[in-house]
């Protein structure tokens, strides 16, 4: 009787520590989500092509951007003024004027052609 009674103390405690465990990471994803609005970025730029705009704001909030050759047009230049201003909406604006989406995870950036 005494072994029964400490595999089922076991056994509650171990269901405890995984939603334990699965809160915690789900706070994480959270908390990454909201810092990632915290970003700030600066950018003045005159007829340059996205990819010259996204090394910029790459080199200025450690972000990564990766997208097919199909999805950002090379040959199509911007022109944008930012100061200290959330990549999510230098992001969006590029994305409204290029016509791209994009998806964040942690400090990655996937674009892919709008569906709009």
């Amino acid at each position: 009787m005494i072994r029964k009674s400490k595999s089922k103390n076991y056994s509650k405690l171990l269901r405890i520590f995984l939603c334990g465990l699965c809160l915690l990471a789900f706070v994480s994803v959270n908390v990454e989500a909201q810092d990632g609005r915290k970003v700030k970025v600066s950018i003045e730029v005159k007829n340059q092509t996205l990819v010259n705009i996204f090394k910029s704001i790459e080199n200025q909030s450690g972000y990564h951007f990766a997208f097919a050759n199909n999805v950002i047009d090379d040959d199509k230049t911007y022109s944008l003024k930012y100061s200290d201003e959330s990549i999510y909406v230098v992001l969006d604006f590029l994305g409204g004027m290029a016509g791209f989406d994009y998806k964040v995870s942690g400090r990655r950036s996937l674009f892919e052609r709008s569906q709009k």
